[in-house]
């Protein structure tokens, strides 16, 4: 086997990016503020709204435990048995990015403004644009993450938007 050809190889055998790893090493800044509770909440957040994370985390394949509660994971299990062999209309979008396709995600902001130990709510901004220009407020996507904190670290338990739309909610629907 050339050089060329082994390298190529042991570039796909390789563990994913770190990007992929999820939220492992998330210093405080100097002059940060928050709370613990909150500062895990928003490395959490950053992780996954973050460049390229979604485009290498499937929430609803693979990687789903390290996105979603056990609880969660469950509705989804339960939703896919149900959904038979045409699927269940909750997977018709990937609900952390309300898309089928996360290219071109926009992490704009975040804010926890519910929080305890072991449950936090992170309200969530982010829009598809392109280049450095905002796209108009009418066309920003918010979601609203309801976290809990098990197998040490945050994960998505529900996810509602303003019209009151819930992940949950979607999969017990048949």
């Amino acid at each position: 086997m050339s050089l060329a050809l082994a390298f190529a190889a042991l570039l796909f055998v390789q563990d994913p990016a770190p990007a992929a790893q999820g939220p492992t090493d998330c210093p405080r800044m100097a002059n940060e503020t928050t709370s613990e509770v909150q500062h895990e909440v928003f490395c959490f957040v950053g992780w996954l709204y973050g460049p390229g994370t979604l485009e290498t985390v499937t929430p609803l394949g693979i990687d789903a435990p390290r996105v979603f509660t056990s609880a969660a994971l469950a509705d989804m299990a339960a939703a896919r048995r149900r959904g038979g062999d045409d699927g269940h209309p909750a997977f018709e979008a990937d609900p952390v990015c309300d898309c089928q396709d996360p290219a071109g995600l926009r992490f704009l902001s975040s804010s926890v403004p519910e929080y305890s130990a072991t449950e936090a709510v992170a309200v969530v901004h982010f829009d598809f644009g392109q280049g450095v220009e905002l796209t108009p407020e009418d066309t920003r996507r918010r979601h609203t993450l309801h976290l809990k904190k098990e197998a040490g670290g945050w994960r998505i338990d529900d996810i509602t938007k303003a019209d009151g739309w819930s992940f949950r909610a979607s999969l017990a629907q048949d």
